[in-house]
C-alpha cells in the first residue's frame, strides 16, 4: 500500500552556519534564505554505495567485495544577484549594493541547509543537511531572452556531533 506523500516543487532554500559548539539545524533568524530559485533546479542526490572487488586467479567471482559508501549533493540555482549570495558561494567581500570576489581561485564554505518543498495534498517536505561544503559559480549572461545564473553545489559531510545529529533528516511536515 503506497501513500500519497510527493516531492513536488521548492517552497525555500536557505542557509545557515554549521554549528560546531551546538547540536542541530541553526535556528530559522541565523538562515539567510535564497530567493528566485531556477525551476527543476533543485535536487538532492544521494548515491548508491559503491563497491570494490578483490580478485583471485582461477575465478570469475570476487573473492572480497570492499563496499564504499556514496555521496550525496544537494543543486540548485538561483536568478537572485544578490551581493550576499555572490558571497554565500564565491566568497569574497559585500556591501549592500558591491561583490568583489576573492582573490583565492577555490572557496568551499561549511554550511548547513534547509530546503522544503511546495504542498501536496496539505504535506511538504523539509530536508535539513547538517554540514555540508559549498561551492558556487555563476552564468553570468548579458542576454536579452536568457537572465544569468547562479549555481550552488552541496556536498554533505559528517555531522560535527554524529551522536546527536545526522547528515541528512527528510521530514514530512504539515
Amino acid at each position: 500500500m503506497g501513500s500519497n506523500y510527493r516531492l513536488i516543487g521548492l517552497q525555500s532554500i536557505a542557509f545557515g552556519p554549521a554549528y560546531v559548539a551546538t547540536s542541530g539545524m541553526p535556528t530559522a533568524v541565523n538562515m539567510t534564505s535564497v530567493g528566485a530559485i531556477v525551476p527543476d533546479s533543485a535536487v538532492l542526490a544521494i548515491e548508491m554505495p559503491g563497491k570494490t572487488e578483490l580478485m583471485v586467479e582461477d575465478s570469475d567471482f570476487a573473492d572480497i567485495v570492499v563496499n564504499e559508501p556514496g555521496g550525496a549533493s544537494l543543486e540548485f540555482a538561483t536568478r537572485d544577484f544578490t551581493p550576499e549570495n555572490l558571497r554565500i558561494g564565491m566568497g569574497g567581500s559585500t556591501t549592500a549594493t558591491l561583490w568583489q570576489a576573492p582573490n583565492d581561485p577555490v572557496v568551499v564554505t561549511e554550511k548547513s541547509v534547509q530546503a522544503i518543498s511546495k504542498s501536496y495534498g496539505g504535506k511538504k517536505v523539509r530536508v535539513d543537511i547538517v554540514r555540508g561544503a559549498l561551492r558556487g559559480g555563476g552564468q553570468l549572461r548579458f542576454s536579452k531572452t536568457e537572465s544569468g545564473m547562479l549555481s550552488y553545489q552541496l556536498d554533505v559531510l559528517r555531522p560535527h556531533m554524529p551522536a546527536t545529529d545526522y547528515p541528512i533528516v527528510v521530514a514530512i511536515q504539515t
